[in-house]
């Protein structure tokens, strides 16, 4: 049986109706696509290199600066610096240069006050076999509250230098050879 015209005509205006839409859902989903192979080939993710062997040595100075800039009355600053030794696994070693910045966070009551800012000072092989210590000093401005009251133990984060999504993904499959694997496993990776 023969279909009537007017029903053919209004099938063919329903599936243009349907193609337009779906040229449309192709299209945004196209442009999401290449968005995230741009975000997945370009965004930084950054990584800490983080220890909990920290000690706060005894050696402390202080340093008066005086600014340079502004007119009127020139008004020393007082600020206390204070020496650091954090040791980390001998691969850090890659990824720690000297300036670079940390962050020591205090065991105790100094956590409740956040993170410290701190500057690598000096890198040196430890007495321990396998691993590095990183001399660093932590810079206070003299009218803030002083964190350090001993030998107080604490965690030093310091910041790697960013990857890409990309490399991560290569890291982690064994394909790139110029740096470790990605560990998984929260667990520290001991070799057999």
């Amino acid at each position: 049986m023969a279909t009537p015209f007017p029903c053919t005509i209004r099938s063919l205006d329903l599936d243009r109706a349907d193609s337009e839409v779906a040229r449309i859902g192709l299209l945004v989903a196209i442009l999401l696509c290449f968005l995230w192979g741009l975000w997945f080939l370009t965004a930084p993710v950054l990584s800490y290199q983080v220890t909990r062997a920290v000690s706060v040595t005894q050696e402390e100075d202080t340093i008066v600066r005086t600014p340079q800039e502004g007119g009127g009355a020139i008004r020393p600053q007082l600020f206390r610096r204070r020496g650091i030794l954090a040791t980390f696994p001998t691969e850090a070693t890659q990824n720690i240069q000297l300036g670079q910045a940390a962050f020591l966070r205090l065991a105790g009551a100094g956590q409740a006050r956040g993170a410290i800012p701190a500057v690598v000072a000096e890198i040196k092989p430890s007495t321990t076999p396998g691993k590095i210590t990183v001399k660093l000093y932590t810079l206070q401005e003299g009218n803030h509250p002083y964190p350090f009251t001993g030998n107080e133990l604490g965690e030093v984060t310091i910041e790697r230098p960013s990857d890409i999504p990309i490399g991560l993904v290569f890291r982690a499959l064994g394909v790139s050879t110029e740096t470790p694997p990605v560990s998984l496993s929260p667990a520290p990776h001991t070799p057999p």
